[in-house]
C-alpha cells in the first residue's frame, strides 16, 4: 500500500504511515472526508476547494460535483449580497438630508 500523503510504502494493515504519520483508510482526518468538506464550506466557502481537491477519500468525480455545488452555491450568495447591496444604498439614499428639528 502507498501512504496518500508522502507517497511511501507502506503495510498493508498499518493505520497511519510510519514516514509522514498521516492516518491512512478509516483514519484520514475529517476534513478531508465528505462530512468534514460539507461542514468547512460553511466556514470557508470557495477555499474550501484546497480540502477537496487533495482529500484522498474522494473520487475525482465526486472532487468535480463538489466544486460545481461549491462554485454555484458562491455565486448565489455573492449575487443575493450583491442585491442586498443595492436595496441597503437605495434605502440609505431614500432618507432625508435636511431635518428640521
Amino acid at each position: 500500500m502507498i501512504c496518500w500523503k508522502c507517497k511511501s510504502d507502506i503495510g498493508e494493515f498499518d493505520n497511519y504511515c510510519k514516514y509522514c504519520g498521516a492516518g491512512q483508510g478509516k483514519y484520514i482526518p475529517i476534513y478531508y472526508r465528505h462530512i468534514g468538506i460539507i461542514l468547512l464550506f460553511f466556514i470557508l466557502g470557495p477555499f474550501n476547494l484546497y480540502f477537496v481537491w487533495f482529500s484522498p477519500a474522494l473520487k475525482r468525480t465526486a472532487k468535480i460535483i463538489y466544486t460545481i455545488i461549491f462554485l454555484a452555491l458562491t455565486g448565489w450568495f455573492c449575487y443575493k449580497s450583491y442585491l442586498l447591496f443595492l436595496q441597503a444604498q437605495e434605502m440609505w439614499h431614500s432618507f432625508p438630508t435636511n431635518l428640521m428639528f
